[in-house]
């Protein structure tokens, strides 16, 4: 959490435990042109590497970073906050659908393939992958 990385925890008095728009993906990039030039060896070497990669990273977030939160907040007096599921379906609808739409829509038109990017997202975050 960068709360706990660059102190922010430390000027809050709540926190929502069901809206968390710090948690955006956490994307892990290669270069293709620098991909492509790699030897079939060292290409083959650094993507035969990446489960177990993401599985550290994933272990050590887990069991790391997040262990730390909860008592992070607790010893800072924070009160944890859970908003209504109206509440979180509201900003869905208002908010977060409408800036979607218009990020879809402006990258679509230089060519990109980003519904199927944001499908993608949404079906994963929703636990349909």
């Amino acid at each position: 959490h960068a709360h706990l990385s660059f102190d922010t925890i430390e000027s809050g008095s709540w926190w929502t435990s069901n809206l968390n728009p710090g948690s955006v993906n956490c994307p892990v990039v290669v270069s293709s042109v620098a991909l492509k030039a790699l030897s079939e060896a060292h290409r083959d070497a650094l993507l035969s590497s990446v489960d177990a990669a993401l599985d550290h990273y994933v272990d050590y977030y887990n069991n790391n970073t997040m262990s730390e939160w909860e008592p992070a907040l607790s010893e800072r007096g924070i009160a944890v906050l859970t908003l209504r599921e109206d509440i979180i379906a509201d900003i869905r609808n208002e908010v977060a659908a409408p800036a979607a739409a218009a990020w879809i829509a402006e990258h679509s038109a230089r060519g990109l393939p980003v519904q199927e990017i944001y499908d993608i997202v949404i079906e994963t975050l929703e636990g349909g992958s």
